[in-house]
């Protein structure tokens, strides 16, 4: 039996040197406590012959793999930690700088999507890797997952909460839950039939095996190694067909063990032959047993308030303080994603180099971004947010919420959100107990100064965010 307490993630404050490169173990060395069960989602889009005439019934006989997709959600209390990072593969764009002992500002914007970009394209976010333990005997490696949404909230006499929608390519792999091991990949087929080769270079292996059959007639089978691909070549009968002699699970697997870098072993008796050719297959399940962060790089850090948010809106250069009447509030930002674009021509399997193991991405750009900030106050005599709506004011509105002091600096742990450019849209009314409520609903506008429609500033401890792992 295995108890959902059990499950843990890490993530890593660097960002993958290419899109479908995972991070090395040793940078994907963060973890934050979250709330709710939420397992990472491996999904298969899986489809199949039975809508097909000429079968005489209208039942299935064949089902493909035809493309994966991998998402995650995650929402925790609200740190200057797990903001800092959601903030830097959600926006693309960060400026850091340091503020002195040990203490650091990050200012977040979106991206140009005209710009360099990452991997690129300018509408190609930054991807990182996340590692989850579902089990005792299942720990999954997620690559290129970006931050597709990230949402901020707070109610009265609560923390806030910080809330993420990830989206990746569709790969995944299991990890060894102890030791470390090649990657393997295998050819042939049946109890008595396949050959199993493994690299014997522990975590991830780059090596192919395609199996092919020789040109002539009465030709011997034989084994070759060529950089990272491995070729078998079978041997053929005196009609140029494979020799079922020649080729059994033993003798290819004595040949491809002779060859400098792998191993190779048989199934069961190993006298069933290999009777055709294979396309090249990549070798998978290599990697080494993950180490969990623990410690710092494993706390929440300093949770922030609600009860310390400074609120302020109104008309530039005049913002004011309307914190103590706020009952709740929300920020989000999140991007529409040109997700199928992903499966172009030549973006990869799920098993590298083996189609019918389904599709992965190999890119996964924006196309549209959409912000929104929302909050409930007090209702009370002044009719000013009214005329407000009615005449179409322009508005601008900042949230900072402000927690302990950052260990060893004069700053402190902060999240600051700069909305300048707003108009009110909808003004509801509505009841919370005895209270009359408005409900503020708003547009979001593009400010020129900022050239961006908002910007966020937190203060950490975090020295960096979206350097390249190498």
């Amino acid at each position: 039996m295995e108890s959902a307490v059990g499950i843990q993630w890490a993530y890593s404050n660097k960002r993958q040197s290419a899109y479908p490169v995972p991070n090395p173990p040793e940078d994907i060395d963060q973890s934050h406590p979250f709330e709710g069960t939420d397992i990472g989602d491996h999904t298969v889009n899986m489809v199949d012959n039975a809508e097909l005439y000429g079968k005489g019934h209208e039942f299935a006989t064949r089902e493909y793999l035809l493309s994966w997709d991998t998402r995650f959600r995650r929402q925790t209390f609200l740190t200057s930690k797990m903001a800092g990072w959601g903030f830097a593969f959600h926006s693309g764009k960060v400026t850091t700088s340091a503020l002195g002992g040990g203490a650091f500002q990050h200012i977040y914007e979106y991206q140009d999507p005209n710009g360099a970009g990452y991997y690129g394209s300018g509408r190609q976010l930054p991807v990182t890797t996340i590692v989850e333990r579902v089990t005792s005997g299942l720990i999954r490696r997620f690559p290129s997952m970006l931050v597709s949404a990230i949402e901020l909230s707070g109610a009265m006499n609560d923390f806030c909460r910080v809330a993420m929608d990830l989206v990746g390519s569709g790969a995944m792999n299991r990890l060894p839950t102890s030791g470390s091991v090649g990657g393997s990949a295998k050819i042939g087929g049946g109890t008595d039939g396949t050959v199993t080769v493994t690299d014997d270079v522990v975590g991830d292996s780059a090596k192919t095996i395609e199996v092919v059959v020789a040109p002539g007639v009465s030709a011997s089978m034989a084994a070759a190694i060529t950089g990272d691909d491995i070729t078998v070549t079978l041997g053929t009968d005196v009609t140029g067909a494979p020799d079922p002699a020649k080729n059994t699970a033993t003798l290819v697997a004595a040949a491809v063990e002779a060859l400098a870098g792998v191993t190779a072993v048989a199934s069961g008796t190993g006298a069933d032959p290999i009777t055709g050719g294979s396309p090249p297959k990549g070798f998978t399940g290599g990697g080494v047993a993950f180490v969990f962060p623990t410690g710092t790089d494993a706390n929440e850090g300093e949770r922030l308030r609600n009860t310390a948010m400074l609120f302020q809106v109104g008309e530039t250069g005049d913002l004011q303080d309307v914190s103590c009447d706020i009952r709740s509030w929300r920020f989000r930002s999140e991007y529409s994603l040109a997700d199928v674009d992903g499966y172009c021509p030549g973006s990869g399997y799920f098993v590298p180099g083996d189609p019918l193991s389904g599709q992965v991405r190999n890119k996964l750009e924006f196309l549209r971004r959409a912000v929104m900030l929302e909050w409930v106050i007090r209702a009370s005599a002044d009719n000013t947010i009214f005329t407000q709506l009615e005449q179409l004011v322009n508005l601008a509105a900042t949230i900072t919420l402000t927690g302990a002091a950052i260990t060893g600096s004069s700053a402190y742990h902060e999240v600051k959100i700069n909305v300048p450019q707003i108009n009110y849209r909808a003004i509801p009314i509505g009841v919370d107990g005895d209270l009359i409520t408005y409900s503020l609903q708003t547009v979001i506008r593009w400010d020129d100064t900022l050239q961006n429609p908002w910007e966020v500033t937190i203060k950490n401890d975090t020295d960096q965010y979206l350097a390249a792992s190498v």
